[in-house]
């Protein structure tokens, strides 16, 4: 499965998951992400 995503890709899917996570923890420790 993973050779089958090319490196732009996981990186465009990694950053999604990020900005995710980071939308929803800034609802509960906004500081940690300043």
């Amino acid at each position: 499965m993973a050779e089958l995503i090319d490196h732009d890709t996981l990186c465009q899917m990694f950053a999604n998951m990020i900005e995710d996570l980071v939308m929803d923890g800034i609802a509960f420790e906004a500081p940690t992400f300043q």
